[in-house]
């Protein structure tokens, strides 16, 4: 008996070393995720300047990463059974989206609404327009940022 289970280890060990020995593991590299809508929230940033004045738009953009952090924070936390929180969550965002020029993303966030209303909601577009959203707040507070300390957004996207 003793000598059955040692050669079972034996065989476990050469098969580990064998797998391991064929081709060493290298990591995947990701590209770092991109904000794809950034052309847009420039152009607007810049027409919300130009309108409202330099002086608005910092405490406009704050107001917008507050409310993005709390709807982010509904998506974040697990469904209720009416989905009131998120659906109310997805629908802010749209409004958000809008403002600060992203239409193409609140287009997506349209989508999403619409498939959640269905219940046939897709997992990878909710995932990807959570994703931008994330993405748009850190570009909202760089736009914050760069505003105060005097520099203009970037040109293009």
């Amino acid at each position: 008996m003793i000598w059955g289970i040692l050669g079972l280890a034996v065989i476990l060990v050469a098969a580990a070393f064998v797998l391991c020995a064929r081709k060493p593991m290298v990591p995947v590299e990701r590209p770092a995720p991109a904000l794809r809508h950034l052309g847009e929230l420039h152009d607007r940033i810049r027409e919300l300047q130009s309108e409202l004045g330099e002086k608005v738009v910092p405490s406009l953009l704050r107001a917008a990463i507050s409310d993005l952090d709390r709807h982010l924070g509904a998506m974040a936390e697990p469904e209720t059974p009416d989905g009131g929180e998120q659906r109310r969550a997805i629908h802010s965002f749209i409004g958000i989206l809008d403002t600060v020029g992203c239409s193409s993303l609140a287009e997506r966030c349209r989508e999403l609404q619409d498939q959640r209303r269905a219940g046939e909601a897709d997992p990878e577009l909710q995932c990807d327009v959570l994703e931008q959203v994330r993405l748009l707040r850190a570009e909202l507070k760089a736009a914050v940022d760069r505003i105060e300390s005097g520099d203009q957004p970037p040109t293009g996207g």
